[in-house]
């Protein structure tokens, strides 16, 4: 009997052999995680290589020209741009700006409506200053190096 219970304790692994697996697992996952963030940052720096500078420029300007020139300047670059395919980045980004540009139009429309009971009166000008000037000219910034996505942000266009 006694036999017995020493080949159930021996059958039984002790708590610092799991402890360890755990461990050996847990440093596992660690090095495939950062194996797959170093593909993912590899791909990045590939495909924002590939975009011309011309590109860039023009997609930086798609969202810049916004601030003075609401929907219509991403508008015209995305038409320009959307059928050529080696112009991808650019309608990409286009896009963008104009989805973001809609959805300005639509908070003004808000903040219109809300003047008559005075609140508008205090967002207007936080639409323009807040929500308009600032990320336009941090799209625009980060347009030159990657895609830059808009939070917050209706997308119409897909």
């Amino acid at each position: 009997m006694s036999d017995l219970n020493l080949n159930k304790e021996s059958e039984q692994p002790d708590s610092q052999s799991l402890a360890a697996q755990a461990q050996a697992a847990g440093e596992a996952a660690e090095r495939v995680i950062a194996e797959e963030d170093a593909a993912r940052a590899a791909a990045q720096n590939t495909a924002s290589a590939a975009v011309s500078a011309d590109d860039a420029n023009l997609a930086m300007l798609a969202h810049l020209l916004s601030i003075v020139f609401g929907f219509i300047a991403p508008l015209i670059i995305w038409m320009i741009s959307k059928d050529q395919p080696q112009k991808g980045f650019v309608a990409d980004q286009a896009k963008e700006a104009l989805n973001f540009q809609i959805t300005v139009i639509l908070a003004i429309g808000i903040t219109v409506v809300l003047m008559a009971i005075f609140i508008g009166i205090l967002l207007f000008p936080m639409v323009f200053g807040l929500i308009i000037f600032v990320p336009c000219i941090l799209a625009g910034e980060s347009a030159r190096r990657c895609r830059y996505r808009y939070p917050f942000t209706l997308r119409l266009l897909k």
